[in-house]
């Protein structure tokens, strides 16, 4: 890797391109708060692993996701819940570019929910403020 007439050049067998996930797709639309499109872009063509989740999130997550499910199952709508490792990280190995796991979804894919915990001290935030992010993450799927 090289800096040549200000661009970041790449050898060729440093390349280790990953797919487009849910979570790296805003990120490349330069959608994202927190990743910008060279980070991602960096990140997957060199293969660097992202930052460990804290698992205090990985736990609000999986919460969140059960209570989503719950309440759905109480509304009378049939939804199937999918686990990441269960999934191995991606349920779309059939396809070379496009990957990730869906958290929630109907019997033939109609209809897909993303399940997001979010801190309640930022709960009228959230009313008031679209997360664009999180709906392209849904979008692709």
């Amino acid at each position: 890797m090289k800096i040549e007439n200000g661009y970041l050049v790449f050898d060729k067998e440093q390349i280790k391109l990953k797919k487009i996930t849910g979570h790296r797709f805003p990120q490349l639309l330069g959608k994202s708060r927190f990743t910008t499109k060279g980070d991602c872009l960096v990140k997957m063509f060199l293969g660097i692993k992202e930052e460990p989740i804290d698992p205090f999130y990985i736990k609000r997550g999986a919460i969140g996701e059960f209570l989503v499910e719950y309440e759905l199952t109480k509304m009378g709508v049939k939804v199937n819940h999918y686990d990441t490792k269960e999934e191995n990280y991606d349920m779309f190995k059939e396809d070379p570019n496009y990957g990730g796991v869906i958290d929630l979804a109907t019997d033939n894919f109609e209809t897909i929910y993303e399940c997001k915990s979010k801190p309640l001290s930022k709960y009228e935030w959230y009313q008031d403020n679209a997360n664009e992010e999180e709906e392209l993450q849904c979008e692709l799927y």
